[in-house]
């Protein structure tokens, strides 16, 4: 126990613990149960930095507002939010995927990559409709360098 009287706990036990609650929230309930349906699903979001040709972020959160204040945390300027697509963050890695040859490298985040808008929005519109696609791969950025 601590000085405060808590018990110590690892990480492991409230993860269980944690798997525990959640399974005897939704237990014996249908999936659009009110209890579950307020839980937020995971949105789909694209955002870049505030000036032109920057590096386009592609991610998935709860909670945008939230996502891009952690973002913002470390820096001097505001992130421009481009789109979010409520109830997409699962296409998160379709799209990553599809995007993989413009990865930006000139940072350590694997979200970023050099790509207009328009096709980062094509990438997500080929990831729903029917999966990754290698067309968008055909497309430079015109500020691509090789």
């Amino acid at each position: 126990r601590s000085a405060t009287g808590r018990k110590y706990v690892c990480r492991a036990c409230v993860s269980a613990h944690n798997a525990a609650r959640k399974k005897q929230a939704c237990k014996g309930k249908s999936p659009v149960d009110a209890e579950c349906a307020k839980r937020p699903s995971e949105q789909l979001y694209i955002l870049s930095y505030p000036w032109a040709g920057s590096p386009i972020k592609v991610g998935r959160t709860h909670d945008v507002s939230a996502r891009i204040g952690q973002l913002e945390g470390g820096h001097n300027f505001r992130l421009k939010l481009l789109a979010v697509f409520p109830g997409l963050g699962a296409q998160e890695h379709k799209v990553h995927t599809l995007l993989k040859s413009f990865r930006a490298t000139d940072g350590r985040g694997k979200e970023w990559f050099q790509v207009t808008l328009a096709q980062a929005l094509l990438a997500v519109a080929k990831c729903v409709q029917d999966g990754p696609d290698t067309d968008i791969a055909q497309k430079k950025h015109p500020n691509a360098t090789e």
